[in-house]
């Protein structure tokens, strides 16, 4: 979000008179939250107990995140689309591949932009 909102400041002079100012803009800039975990171009061994903790920097006024991770890095073969109110996901079960995340913040009807994408692979564990 990177719009404007009005404010206006009333009041009543001890006259009984109110007085009124002039609706002024109020310019707010939601930030993205910015990725921390994993550093963009991690490899991870496939496993059928492997974990990836995606991990993000909290924001402020924010009342939940939006995750979402797909195949490519335009984000059209999305992977999990996904809401919650903590700033990390523990990604379980992962098929070898190749993944691009991204994290907007969310506040009522207010969001972020998308945060930049990093990418992770998931590959299969070389024979000894």
């Amino acid at each position: 979000f990177d719009g404007v909102m009005y404010y206006q400041v009333t009041g009543k002079t001890p006259q009984g008179f109110v007085v009124r100012s002039a609706s002024t803009p109020f310019r707010f800039s939601f930030l993205a939250p910015r990725l921390t975990l994993p550093k963009d171009g991690a490899r991870f061994p496939l496993d059928v107990r492997g974990k990836i903790l995606l991990t993000w920097q909290k924001t402020n006024f924010t009342d939940e995140y939006e995750l979402e991770i797909a195949g490519d890095p335009r984000f059209r073969r999305t992977v999990l689309k996904m809401k919650s109110s903590e700033n990390f996901f523990v990604l379980t079960n992962s098929p070898a591949g190749e993944f691009y995340w991204r994290v907007r913040s969310l506040s009522g009807e207010v969001t972020s932009p998308m945060s930049k994408s990093f990418h992770f692979s998931v590959v299969k564990k070389a024979k000894d």
